[in-house]
Parts: structure tokens; C-alpha cells; sequence
């Protein structure tokens, strides 16, 4: 029986059952959430190397580079910027907007957009207010996300979202949660399919 491998993430816990787990013989790979293209290919790394397939882990980092590289090229021909808002929602009516320093601000930047939220960091409850004064043109989320939130028509039914320029538009652009915001092995897929959502 080959040994498991627990990937976790750098501020993962609580300790004690940290601890249980590497007490118990779990082999545990801590990995930084930074999100980043470097951050992505050190993470393929060292996943790499723990699989002993250091080989292939290049092999997927010179393609995720090279689907970048394409994102770049294509967005240097762009002069637009357009203003992004992402939504993360799990349904029961709570959703969170994401600020400066998020995974959703850095895919949006890879993807020729910008965050429509700069007030601050993190994320916070959606309200009218900051929806209408961020004026997105766009409203990323998200696929469980919308789907939880009964679709667009209901979607735009939360406070100020149809008084926006994406609202108004319908402008609504969701992608599966783990492709958008994983920040893994297929970063350059999630970064050209929302540029070409972007920049049609």
C-alpha cells in the first residue's frame, strides 16, 4: 500500500489535528495560497517532487507559461480594462464581495481586467452602496455560485447589482470555482477563458 499524501494548505489546522495526523504517519505537504503564476509553479513543484515527477511537474509549468504568455500577448493588443466585481456566494442569500489582495483580484489583473473593488482588503457583504459605486461592467462568479443563486434573473434580484453597468447589461460571467480561483496546473485555461470573456 503506497504512503498518503495529505496536501494542505500553509495556515491549515486547527494544530492538534495537524499533529494527530503527522503523529499518525500522514506524509503532509504544506503549500503557500499565494496567488501568482510564481506561486502556482513553485506549488506544481514541490507536488512534483513529493510524486517523484519532477518531469512532468515542468512539463506542466512550461504549458501554464506559455497559456500566460498567449493571455499577455492578447491583452497588449487590448486598450480595454474593464471593471470586474467578483461575487462569492454558497446560496441562503449571504454573499461576499472580494477586495484588494484576493485570488478573484489577482485572475481578474491575469485576465486584462481590473477590480472594481479598491476600499479594501479581503472580502465583504455585498450591499447596494458599494455595488452601485463600484460600477462593474462585468460580474464574475462563481458557476455553484450563480447556480445557488437561482440564475442571472435572480442574481441581479440582490441589492444594486441591476442599477450597475454589468446589471444592467447582463454582463455576468461565472466559471467553475476551482479552474477560476485554484490557482494550480490549469491557471493559464482559467486566465485565457476569462480574457476572452473580458475581451470578446
Amino acid at each position: 500500500m503506497r504512503p498518503t499524501l495529505v496536501l494542505a494548505n500553509s495556515d491549515a489546522g486547527p494544530p492538534a489535528v495537524i499533529e494527530q495526523l503527522k503523529a499518525a504517519g500522514v506524509n503532509m505537504l504544506f503549500l503557500t495560497n499565494a496567488h501568482s503564476p510564481e506561486a502556482a509553479a513553485e506549488r506544481i513543484r514541490l507536488i512534483g517532487k513529493a510524486l517523484e515527477k519532477q518531469e512532468a511537474a515542468e512539463t506542466l509549468i512550461a504549458q501554464m507559461k506559455a497559456e500566460l504568455q498567449e493571455v499577455s500577448e492578447k491583452i497588449a493588443r487590448t486598450p480595454s480594462r474593464p471593471r470586474v466585481m467578483f461575487i462569492y456566494t454558497r446560496g441562503g442569500g449571504i454573499m461576499n464581495v472580494a477586495g484588494r489582495g484576493t485570488g478573484a483580484e489577482a485572475i481578474i489583473a491575469l485576465a486584462g481586467g481590473v477590480n472594481a473593488i479598491q476600499d479594501y482588503d479581503g472580502y465583504k457583504p455585498l450591499t447596494a452602496e458599494g455595488a452601485v459605486s463600484a460600477a462593474p461592467d462585468y460580474i464574475l462568479i462563481s458557476s455553484r455560485g450563480l447556480e445557488t443563486s437561482g440564475g442571472i434573473d435572480e442574481l441581479l434580484k440582490q441589492p444594486g447589482l441591476a442599477e450597475t453597468p454589468a446589471g444592467r447589461n447582463r454582463c455576468i460571467i461565472a466559471m467553475e470555482d476551482l479552474l477560476l480561483l485554484g490557482f494550480g496546473p490549469r491557471l493559464g485555461l482559467a486566465a485565457k477563458e476569462l480574457a476572452e470573456k473580458l475581451h470578446p
